[in-house]
């Protein structure tokens, strides 16, 4: 076999041998740490005192990192908090009782909204969102749309084959299909928010009162405006004091990290890289046959 024929040979195998191998390459999107030890809220905020809890319910609910991968025909979210998720499990469940966690998407697929998708959390958002995946444990995560009607129970994309969430050491791992959750990528914007799962709290968030008690966390209002999220993904313990602040009458506004990164994705470095090979190729064959 003539070295030209040999070349192409070459080329046409890993042209053939791409595809595959670039959709199983993993590629983060994002990534970033939050602060440890700042799962209080506003700063002032108790948790529920009745003895199935335990003691480390403040550690449990710590986030401390939060990372979106691209797995080829998936996208994986991770969060990692300061203690095992499963540390303390009353109730059996998937290993994540005491989470309540919603992650906001900002998309700018449409025209999104600025509060939350069902009354629960009891904040708003600086920036519209237009998709939310929650996650609570029993299978009972979900993903919506923001045109989605909360009053409908059939809408959202249920727990399924293509929706995944799992507990791994530190960590509660969200896995989703493309096809399902659309486009994400390095544009994208976050809003993490992480409160006490109550399963007769609304939205499944546990209330924070002004008083903790048995059931109920502690320093925050009566009047149902404070938010009842112990933490969200923000770069200082003070920024998220910050944006948690809530004043009468108005709820505490949000707002959205990520979305500035300008990243390579590998899978292009891969195909570029290919391409360059191919032409590099195709002209040294022509200078060949010129001499």
């Amino acid at each position: 076999m003539k070295k030209g024929s040999m070349v192409l040979a070459i080329i046409m195998i890993l042209l053939m041998t791409l595809p595959a191998f670039a959709e199983n390459q993993k590629t983060v999107i994002f990534e970033m740490q939050d602060p440890q030890g700042d799962s209080n809220g506003p700063g002032t905020y108790t948790y529920a005192t009745s003895e199935e809890f335990g003691d480390k319910v403040e550690q449990m609910l710590d986030l401390t990192n939060f990372k979106v991968t691209d797995l080829g025909q998936k996208i994986e979210f991770r969060l990692t908090f300061a203690l095992e998720p499963n540390h303390v499990t009353p109730w059996e469940g998937n290993g994540f009782n005491f989470h309540r966690v919603d992650i906001y998407l900002v998309t700018g697929e449409g025209k999104g909204r600025t509060d939350t998708f069902n009354k629960g959390a009891m904040v708003q958002f600086d920036t519209p969102w237009d998709k939310v995946i929650k996650i609570a444990d029993w299978n009972q995560g979900k993903l919506f749309h923001s045109e989605s009607d909360v009053a409908n129970a059939s809408q959202g994309i249920s727990q399924g084959e293509n929706f995944t969430i799992k507990v791994e050491n530190k960590d509660i791992v969200v896995t989703i299909a493309k096809n399902l959750i659309g486009l994400i990528d390095n544009k994208t914007q976050y809003y993490v928010l992480v409160g006490h799962h109550d399963g007769y709290g609304p939205d499944d968030y546990r209330p924070v009162t002004e008083q903790s008690g048995k059931y109920v966390g502690g320093g925050g209002a009566d009047e149902e405006i404070n938010p009842n999220v112990y933490d969200i993904l923000a770069e200082t313990a003070e920024e998220q004091y910050s944006q948690l602040k809530w004043k009468e009458g108005k709820l505490a506004t949000l707002k959205p990290v990520g979305g500035t990164g300008i990243k390579i994705p590998y899978k292009l470095l891969i195909i570029v890289l290919v391409a360059l090979l191919v032409l590099g190729s195709g002209f040294m064959l022509i200078k060949r046959r010129r001499y």
